[in-house]
């Protein structure tokens, strides 16, 4: 293992014999082990008390690893935020077959997107923090759910292009969707009883008129 200064020199030489692909692959599971270490410090500790220093002793690692692979604690925040959000099973559940319909890819995102909050409580934790204690927790915020709007606000264009849907005001619909899912979380209020029925109320007005 590279816990030394020294050590990470012939560690990068010792990779350097190795193929690309095993390399990238032991880089990615050192990536992992870090981002579920930081989750854990940053829900034990809050934004302000999580520290690089924290986040080497957790894993018996070097200061200089943990730059290597996050430039910054700010880096390392955003990285966590993006690694455990929603938004890389958004774009997958996004990226269907135009013969998928809407309401069935819509009940998925919502269903699947309960799921990932009730899990994740420590990421919530993260994520509330208030912004003028952590502005880098409130910037992360921002930046993710600017992402995901966009790209609900994507497929619903998509889905009113197709004729599926009629024109629309986009961000409104996809704030319909999302934000009682969220709010229910902040709250500490299950979406069970309701969520089945959310989507299927915001887009009954919305479908486009057939012959």
């Amino acid at each position: 293992m590279c816990h030394a200064g020294g050590m990470l020199t012939d560690c990068s030489i010792n990779e350097s014999a190795e193929p690309v692909s095993g390399r990238r692959r032991r880089a990615d599971q050192r990536r992992e082990q870090f981002l579920n270490a930081a989750l854990e410090l940053y829900a034990e500790h809050g934004c302000t008390g999580m520290t690089v220093r924290l986040l080497a002793e957790r894993l018996g690692v070097a200061h200089g690893l943990v730059y290597h692979y996050f430039p910054s604690k700010q880096a390392l925040l955003h990285a966590v935020v993006e690694h455990f959000s929603f938004l890389p099973e958004l774009r997958r559940l996004l990226a269907v077959s135009g013969e998928v319909p809407a309401a069935q890819v819509l009940s998925q995102v919502v269903v699947r997107f309960d799921a990932l909050l009730t899990r994740r409580g420590d990421l919530m934790f993260l994520l509330m923090q208030p912004a003028s204690a952590v502005p880098e927790a409130a910037v992360a915020r921002y930046n993710l759910a600017t992402e995901g709007m966009g790209l609900l606000t994507a497929y619903l264009a998509a889905r009113v292009a197709a004729g599926e849907l009629r024109p629309h005001n986009l961000e409104t619909t996809a704030r319909l969707i999302m934000g009682p899912v969220v709010m229910a979380h902040v709250m500490g209020h299950s979406c069970a009883g309701w969520l089945d029925d959310l989507v299927p109320q915001i887009l009954g007005s919305l479908w486009a008129e057939t012959e």
